[in-house]
């Protein structure tokens, strides 16, 4: 793991939530990340840490509270615009309409424009 993030969430009542405030909790890790255009659903983030290898790091830890309760939650993250690779001697082209972006790191500078 290299970073661990956590945020209150609202008492929202739902019929698969208790309706109590809750803190998330969730981790990533260091990997290659490859672009993911939009799909029907919101993508997973591309360096989030599996629920299970969180659970075990917080339990060899003993940091792993009971009554815990797995969950998701679909956060937005500003990115950055990722152009994509040419080959050599590819003609360059105009923006096809993909979307190339990847989630800002800790310490990266904002750029001046952002995606949601």
């Amino acid at each position: 793991m290299s970073l661990l993030h956590a945020t209150w969430l609202p008492a929202i009542r739902t019929p698969t939530s208790s309706g109590r405030p809750a803190l998330l909790v969730w981790a990533d890790t260091w990997r290659v990340a490859e672009p993911a255009g939009p799909g029907l659903t919101p993508a997973t983030h591309p360096f989030t840490l599996s629920p299970d290898d969180l659970s075990a790091w917080l339990g060899e830890r003993d940091l792993l509270p009971e009554g815990i309760i797995d969950a998701t939650a679909c956060l937005t993250l500003p990115s950055r615009t990722v152009k994509p690779r040419r080959k050599r001697g590819e003609p360059a082209t105009t923006d096809d309409g993909t979307w190339t972006g990847l989630p800002l790191q800790a310490g990266e500078p904002i750029p001046k424009q952002t995606e949601w």
